[in-house]
């Protein structure tokens, strides 16, 4: 424990003397915090470099802001702020995850704050980094899991990550923050297949966002089945 807390202090007093030709540039970083950690000091020392490192905003939940006083109550802010703050932020970083957590992620069950936000996070497209130090299997552990619940814990993080979790361990994450690019938004995309769907459910129009592209195909398919593509905002 105290080896891991001084290398990441270590390396937070290395960011602090780079020169300024070798600094990182420093990042938006929204903050999730709200899950237990059984090393709550790491995560307490690690979170300190990313501060330094990086412009933070945190939202924490009440058994950590003890430590973290200045982190607004995550359980106060509602479901539109934390999405405003999310899309406002280059990164969204949930520093303690849970295996509920995962399960929720793989399930899309919104029913927590961090879980709602990293669901709508999946919905929009955009990846996210999670530090799964608390979800792994490691050690003695290994020997005494049964198979089905490695392979159901296994199951759900690799949905999540097909969806747009970036996993990682906490002596990895300042680095990993580092490297990602701010999210750039994709243009959203009409098939064939949206529009039969529309269709089937009975709607003469469908109306996407704005900068959409439509396939050929889609626009083939529109034509055939009588359903109009609108961009919002598009006068009717």
């Amino acid at each position: 424990m105290r080896e891991q807390i001084a290398a990441l202090v270590q390396e937070a007093v290395k960011e602090f003397f780079r020169g300024p030709g070798q600094k990182t540039r420093r990042k938006n970083v929204l903050v999730l915090l709200d899950y237990e950690s059984l090393n709550p000091e790491l995560v307490n020392a690690h979170l300190k470099a990313v501060t330094q490192a990086h412009d933070v905003t945190m939202y924490a939940g009440k058994g950590w802001r003890e430590l973290f006083p200045g982190a607004a109550a995550l359980e106060e802010a509602g479901r539109k702020e934390l999405t405003d703050a999310a899309e406002a932020a280059e990164i969204v970083y949930i520093p303690v995850a849970s295996h509920g957590f995962v399960a929720r992620l793989a399930l899309t069950i919104d029913d927590d704050p961090v879980a709602q936000t990293a669901i709508a996070l999946q919905l929009a497209g955009r990846p996210f980094l999670v530090a799964d130090d608390e979800l792994g299997l490691r050690s003695y552990r290994r020997l005494f899991a049964r198979p089905s619940v490695e392979k159901r814990i296994t199951g759900y993080m690799r949905q999540a990550r097909e969806d747009g979790a970036v996993f990682t361990t906490l002596d990895k994450a300042e680095q990993r923050i580092g490297a990602m690019k701010p999210h750039e938004p994709k243009r959203p995309l009409v098939l064939a297949s949206h529009v039969e769907e529309a269709e089937r459910n009975g709607e003469t129009e469908l109306v996407v966002p704005g900068k959409t592209l439509v396939t050929p195909m889609g626009r083939d398919r529109a034509r055939e089945l009588g359903v109009t593509i609108i961009e919002e905002g598009e006068q009717r």
